[in-house]
């Protein structure tokens, strides 16, 4: 999945992006968690307003039953494990810190 990120001022810290694949009671059933820009660019190092692209692969057991998922996407401190305060285009926090994907289909060959 390609994922775009904007800094909309300087970070300070060095944070890694999660991305989640839950079902649909909520329970996490894939995930890839990893730094962003596949390493190249330390979230400490982005511009105000720049835009980076940053892909991430999410692999799921075989085992897993076709049907609708949710993706939820954010950023976390890796030391701490506390998440990057998300925020709506009009600037109000977003749930548990993080973008909910709604609606993924999941399907079988």
């Amino acid at each position: 999945m390609t994922l775009f990120w904007q800094s909309d001022g300087r970070l300070t810290e060095d944070y890694h992006v999660f991305v989640h694949l839950l079902n649909t009671e909520g329970l996490l059933v894939a995930q890839h968690d990893g730094v962003p820009v596949q390493g190249e660019r330390a979230t400490w190092n982005w511009r105000d307003g720049e835009v980076l692209q940053d892909e991430h692969t999410l692999v799921t057991g075989v085992d897993l039953p076709g049907g609708a998922y949710v993706l939820s996407v954010g950023m976390y401190d890796f030391l701490t494990s506390a998440r990057l305060p998300a925020l709506s285009p009009t600037g109000e926090r977003l749930l548990e810190d993080c973008v909910f994907l709604e609606d993924i289909q999941v399907t079988l060959p």
